[in-house]
């Protein structure tokens, strides 16, 4: 088959001039896009066949963290859909910076065996100074169902919220 045949349908990137940097400067200028166009290009011209994926849910924001290791050994992280947000790698945790200015800490870590499976909020800075903390409680739970095999029982640690601190008092919970 010749792929200057007219009866095979093309690509529209093929057949529309500049439609791939149309798409970009469009997705750039709207900070309310769903960006699946820059997740899909970024693994395209960095060929990472899928970046990490995460999920957050926090004050009425939520949505996906994308993390993806750069070719210069450095991580990037973008928030979708809420792109106008700032996420930086902190130690430890990480840190959201809203549009608002106001900054968002995670750093208590619930796991499973050695991995790390959430981070929760733990403290809240307003730009006006306003500070809130977040206090929790360890859950341990112990799986014992690959024990006759392995020897070992599977570790899991959750967490349960337990006080709420903020500027003129707290909130036990």
């Amino acid at each position: 088959m010749d792929s200057d045949d007219p009866t095979i349908p093309q690509p529209i990137w093929h057949t529309q001039e500049n439609f791939i940097e149309t798409k970009w400067q469009a997705e750039q200028s709207d900070n309310n896009t769903n960006n699946l166009f820059t997740m899909a290009m970024d693994q395209v011209a960095d060929n990472d066949a899928e970046p990490d994926s995460y999920n957050y849910s926090f004050l009425g924001y939520s949505g996906d963290i994308y993390r993806k290791y750069n070719t210069d050994q450095t991580i990037s992280l973008k928030l979708y859909p809420d792109k106008s947000f700032k996420i930086d790698k902190i130690t430890p945790g990480y840190r959201i910076i809203a549009n608002d200015g106001i900054v968002y800490l995670f750093q208590t870590t619930e796991w499973t065996g050695v991995n790390t499976t959430s981070w929760f909020l733990s403290e809240i800075k307003t730009p006006q100074g306003g500070h809130v903390q977040f206090q929790y409680a360890d859950d341990f739970s112990w799986d014992c169902t690959n024990y006759m095999t392995t020897g070992y029982y599977g570790v899991s640690k959750s967490k349960r919220i337990t006080r709420i601190d903020f500027d003129y008092g707290y909130v036990p919970v």
